[in-house]
């Protein structure tokens, strides 16, 4: 995934509006992104960041760019990661302790049935009901994405739509469910997720933080989740796509204009 950060020296010089302050960088696993600008700055940002929700706007952005298998791959890695989140934040509720957690979790980790089999039973215990596997169409959900990832079917731009659109309307309301119900204990856990390795760069003044935003994020007003609807997050950021495509070819120019001076 591809995001835009500033140049903090080339924000001095130019404004914090001004496209030439703005480079596209890589988001990468340990969330340390490190890049020199074309005047010879070097910056270094750390991405905050859930990790369901990264893999969810990373898959988001690549359907709103029109690539299709990679959107599905994506859907499939965050609702897996959520999977885990949430079978993560029932047993540390319940006393499993981290390193409990994380032995335990390495048994199931290669295979989602047992993921999904793991959150099912948590979440019996945690709600005191069945999960809903009808209403969250998990049949459809499951049979897509074996078509997809074991069978190598080339996916539909409106198939692809209905996928996401699916996991989003699980992962939503059971993730706002939790920050709900127990909001103190969803603030503490959310913390950590958010900034797994920030005790790394926490005492380095050259390290900034950073987030990208995801239409999953429910740490500050949960319940404004619900309001969310997949299909219109979509149409808005197709639009920003354009506005996006444009800054870029404009900063382009002014970097092959400023190298030639």
């Amino acid at each position: 995934m591809k995001i835009w950060l500033p140049c903090n020296e080339c924000v001095k010089k130019y404004g914090p509006a001004d496209v030439r302050a703005s480079y596209r960088t890589d988001v990468v696993e340990d969330r340390l992104i490190v890049f020199t600008c074309s005047e010879g700055h070097v910056n270094r940002y750390y991405v905050q960041g859930i990790k369901y929700q990264l893999l969810f706007e990373a898959s988001f952005r690549a359907l709103v760019e029109g690539f299709y298998l990679e959107a599905v791959l994506g859907f499939t890695a965050s609702l897996e990661r959520f999977y885990e989140f949430y079978c993560k934040f029932v047993c540390h509720k319940h006393g499993f302790d981290k390193d409990g957690f994380k032995e335990t979790w390495k048994q199931v980790s290669n295979q989602s049935e047992r993921q999904f089999g793991a959150f099912l039973f948590l979440y019996g215990i945690e709600e005191k009901r069945p999960f809903e596997s009808k209403k969250y169409k998990m049949d459809k959900l499951t049979k897509f994405r074996n078509q997809v990832i074991h069978k190598g079917c080339l996916p539909l731009e409106e198939q692809v739509i209905e996928y996401g659109e699916l996991v989003f309307n699980l992962i939503m309301p059971v993730s706002v469910e939790l920050a709900v119900k127990d909001a103190e204990y969803f603030h503490t856990v959310t913390n950590g997720e958010l900034f797994p390795d920030m005790e790394k760069y926490r005492e380095r003044t050259d390290v900034r933080s950073t987030g990208i935003g995801s239409i999953l994020g429910v740490t500050y007003d949960p319940v404004r989740g619900l309001e969310k609807s997949f299909r219109e997050e979509l149409k808005k950021a197709r639009s920003n796509l354009l506005l996006v495509i444009q800054q870029n070819l404009i900063a382009e120019k002014l970097r092959i204009d400023r190298a030639r001076t």
